[in-house]
């Protein structure tokens, strides 16, 4: 697990300077955030690609656990359309995980998809940048309700945080009913995150807008549950399946859309398993403080880095997948312990020509879905 440089004056994620998170598990959860959903007709593949992110912290800056998360300082040199996808979908996952970690997601809602059904209503009329990101059912609640507006913010400038708050509270302020909720008699709980991915920099989370008391509608929790199942499922490669939930819990879906199940991706072994290959930049350019908490030798040097990202199911995943209408699977089981295992191999990368290391993180949740991020990196010798 890496340390996260946390501004949380509300005390939202307990009030602590730093945040230790698990990056497997926010990469886990970009995959589910960004599944296939029926919300927008237009669907590029069956999953994207979330292995892609996986050094956006640099990796040679973590040679033992809890090391500070600094930013690849290569992302500098990205492309600025490169870098506000990056720090978008970064900041959506480093988000989702804080909220996961500290309280657990159960059941999860992207909020234009409620607008499109008629269950999500703004004061202001509008699309994305006029709503929130999700609407979240969490197993521990805030502030007494088990329900949130959630708002995920990114950005590689490292003094965009107060204005992205300012937005995210706009955006959330702009709901003026969830479900049929009315928000000014109901207040429902809003959450809105900023993530700071400077090049070269620690990241850091900075939490805005204490949530409210809310009383869960009775229909709810089921079916929030069921779409959380749904987006893991398409994930995972089976989005027959993801669909086939839907339609069970009246969500919306493709089949209710026209389009028959048969024709959907389908497969066999729920799982994520992808690997890329990355140039890691040989560069120094770093803040004073960071390069108090590095190795600058190694960070001089260009490395290649072989990344492997494998995301496994859910207990309740895999109960849906065997039958869509199993309704104890979705309730869930007892919680479990947790279990986390991060680290490096003995071989430390020294930096020498060739030297090699690797670094892996496991991460186990509650529900039994699992993440293995494992990278190894080489340096690349001096021309």
């Amino acid at each position: 697990m890496y340390e996260f440089q946390l501004n949380d004056p509300l005390s939202i994620l307990g009030g602590s300077s730093t945040a230790h998170l698990s990056w497997a598990r926010a990469l886990k959860l970009m995959a589910y955030a960004t599944a296939p959903s029926p919300g927008s007709r237009y669907q590029p593949g069956s999953n994207w690609s979330v292995a892609k992110y996986a050094t956006a912290i640099d990796p040679r800056t973590a040679s033992s656990p809890g090391q500070t998360a600094i930013t690849n300082s290569g992302i500098r040199d990205l492309d600025p359309h490169q870098k506000t996808v990056l720090a978008d979908d970064v900041g959506m996952g480093l988000s989702l995980a804080a909220i996961d970690m500290t309280y657990g997601i159960v059941g999860l809602w992207d909020c234009y998809s409620l607008w499109l059904e008629g269950l999500l209503q703004l004061v202001q009329s509008g699309r994305h940048r006029r709503m929130p990101d999700f609407l979240a059912l969490l197993q521990k609640p805030i502030s007494g309700s088990t329900m949130a507006l959630l708002e995920c913010k990114g950005s590689t400038r490292n003094t965009a945080s107060a204005g992205q708050l300012t937005s995210a509270c706009w955006q959330l302020h702009n709901v003026s009913s969830v479900l049929g909720i009315p928000q000014r008699s109901h207040p429902i709980p809003q959450v809105g995150i900023a993530c700071m991915i400077h090049p070269g920099a620690p990241i850091e989370l900075t939490v805005a807008d204490p949530p409210e008391e809310l009383q869960l509608p009775d229909d709810i929790e089921i079916r929030l549950r069921a779409n959380y199942a749904a987006l893991e499922l398409a994930a995972l490669g089976d989005v027959a399946t993801a669909d086939a939930v839907r339609m069970r819990y009246e969500l919306p879906s493709w089949g209710r859309l026209g389009l028959q199940t048969d024709l959907l991706p389908r497969s066999e072994v729920l799982s994520v398993d992808q690997t890329m290959l990355s140039i890691l930049p040989g560069r120094s350019r770093l803040p004073p403080k960071v390069r108090e908490a590095v190795d600058l030798e190694l960070i001089k040097k260009r490395c290649v880095v072989r990344t492997s990202l494998k995301i496994g199911p859910s207990r309740r995943a895999t109960a849906l997948k065997m039958d869509v209408g199993n309704e104890d699977a979705l309730l869930g089981e007892a919680p479990r312990q947790e279990r986390h295992s991060d680290g490096a191999s003995t071989d430390a990368l020294d930096g020498t020509p060739n030297a090699k290391y690797r670094r892996l993180e496991e991460d186990r949740a509650e529900d039994g879905s699992t993440s293995v991020l494992s990278l190894d990196i080489r340096v690349v010798p001096d021309r």
